[in-house]
């Protein structure tokens, strides 16, 4: 890792016996701990669907996501963005997260969003961010050569496990039709997910769809999401 890498060359000698001095310890960690990548930035893409939505949403939010492991993209409205030569959020936010704008279009007013009225994660396996040893597999999980992600990742925690959201444990096919009869009758929702259901199997992908549009029962629903095209929407 930095300038502690190796050379192409001997870094696959260098990781083969790591892993034979490590073989009992890697098994058991792959057998009992799943993958659950927490890539902060993808918040970017949820906070500017949300600046999207507010000129058609003139009330408080009920925010969903569903895969959301730790939660970190709930706090979206808590985080500082700096794109396109400007600054959006809270200056003094403890989290700082910079990208890049393309488009030849002016950014929209990423400071103009819904009022958030309540945050919920879904997931198989929600992660404690008061537990070091937890954190510890999420950094873990993050490339040795990217320390700007773990960096990232370490301040999105910090400041979650300050006020972690409520997150339900199960597959959001059986938990989003139940928390639909919860939320308040009349209110909009929005329900995000971020490289999720491409994870889901391809024979269950119609139930997944059915349960995010049972969200919208009781009230209006947006629907926000990062996925990749392999795995379109059923619609």
């Amino acid at each position: 890792m930095g300038d502690q890498a190796r050379a192409p060359g001997a870094a696959g000698p260098a990781l083969v016996d790591f892993c034979h001095a490590y073989r009992n310890d890697l098994a058991h960690q792959i057998r009992h701990r799943p993958m659950q990548t927490n890539a902060v930035r993808r918040v970017v893409g949820l906070r500017y669907a949300l600046a999207t939505i507010a000129p058609t949403c003139d009330q408080p939010i009920h925010l969903i996501e569903v895969g959301a492991s730790t939660g970190t993209l709930l706090h979206v409205d808590r985080y500082n963005y700096r794109i396109g030569g400007r600054s959006f959020g809270p200056p003094e936010a403890p989290v700082t997260i910079d990208s890049r704008w393309l488009s030849t279009d002016p950014i929209l007013d990423l400071d103009t969003i819904p009022q958030i009225a309540s945050r919920i994660g879904v997931d198989l396996h929600p992660v404690d961010v008061t537990d070091p040893d937890q954190r510890a597999w999420l950094r873990a999980l993050i490339w040795p050569e990217n320390s700007g992600d773990a960096e990232l990742l370490d301040a999105a925690l910090t400041s979650l496990a300050d006020d972690p959201p409520r997150i339900l444990a199960g597959d959001g096919i059986d938990v989003c039709p139940q928390l639909a009869g919860q939320l308040p009758r009349g209110e909009p929702r929005v329900v995000f997910h971020a490289a999720t259901r491409m994870h889901v199997p391809v024979e269950r992908r119609a139930a997944f769809d059915q349960a995010i549009d049972a969200l919208g029962a009781g009230g209006p629903l947006y629907h926000v999401w990062l996925e990749p095209s392999t795995a379109p929407r059923i619609t």
